[in-house]
């Protein structure tokens, strides 16, 4: 058995992440030279699905989560969603188009506590969606309290996502 740290799983997971946004992007035979402007709301076409079939790995019940009370001085607000046991993806599909599909998996943050659904997930999946990459949002199983491997239940979800 491989024992990471905390920190090194994350290194790993986010080059892991890095390398499949910059390989999807490099996929397309015309690469954007400027950003997309962000487009702040989810398309009508996002489409839900559960990523396990029945209770995920070491879970008893099967919870989408619990907004957390959200906070007055941000602007847009932030919604970070705590107590998940069923981990879901959310497609947002891009517009049909001539060349090869892409896609991309989203896992927004939260320190394994939370997930930030919107501003590190649908954001995201929306910006992706104006260069014509089609994104997946990510709502992993958050840890409630704490454990010594917080990042065990979230990895096993991305695995299954992938």
């Amino acid at each position: 058995m491989v024992h990471m740290s905390v920190s090194h799983t994350r290194r790993t997971v986010l080059r892991l992440a890095v390398t499949l946004f910059t390989g999807c992007l490099s996929l397309s035979p015309q690469s954007p030279t400027v950003a997309a402007p962000l487009q702040t709301s989810p398309p009508n076409d996002a489409q839900l699905i559960d990523l396990w079939s029945d209770l995920a790995p070491g879970e008893t019940t099967r919870d989408p989560g619990t907004p957390l009370p959200q906070r007055p001085e941000e602007q847009p607000p932030v919604t970070r969603i705590t107590g998940i046991t069923r981990p879901t993806l959310t497609l947002y599909p891009a517009k049909a188009s001539t060349t090869p599909a892409r896609a991309v998996l989203i896992l927004p943050g939260g320190g394994f506590r939370r997930v930030v659904i919107d501003k590190e997930g649908s954001e995201i999946a929306a910006w992706l969606n104006g260069l014509g990459i089609s994104a997946f949002v990510l709502r992993y199983r958050t840890a409630e309290n704490s454990t010594t491997k917080p990042w065990l239940a979230p990895l096993q979800d991305a695995q299954r996502a992938m």
